[in-house]
């Protein structure tokens, strides 16, 4: 007996920009719940200093912020430690987190800017 499966992946690319931010951090909630494998890729290679920090977390109202249990978050976007040239001669400097079953309905993804002045972070995420 076959059983048909369809699946379907949604990616997404966005940015928080720093210059539009009002205080030291903020959180944007992105619709998030992915019954099987997800990824969501930071970059941050254009900001002009190395103390900003970033966290996800799971969000069921769109509202509520609660940090995933990775050792790894609140994550330091340390430019000049992290960044590397990649295959095409781009200096970059990026950070990814992947999982199984976001069953949250949103991600709150939390940027203190510590004394980053300008530039975006950008986010690239796929799940299914």
């Amino acid at each position: 007996m076959l059983i048909p499966v369809f699946g379907q992946r949604t990616y997404k690319l966005d940015s928080i920009v720093v210059a539009d931010l009002t205080g030291t951090d903020t959180t944007v909630f992105v619709k998030f719940f992915s019954y099987g494998d997800w990824g969501i890729t930071f970059e941050y290679s254009n900001f002009d200093d190395d103390d900003a920090t970033l966290s996800i977390g799971h969000s069921q109202d769109g509202t509520s912020f609660d940090k995933i249990d990775d050792s790894r978050v609140p994550y330091t976007l340390d430019v000049t430690t992290n960044e590397y040239v990649d295959e095409a001669g781009v200096t970059r400097a990026t950070v990814t987190l992947t999982g199984d079953a976001w069953r949250s309905r949103y991600i709150g993804i939390k940027l203190t800017i510590g004394s980053v002045t300008e530039r975006s972070l950008i986010y690239k995420y796929v799940k299914e």
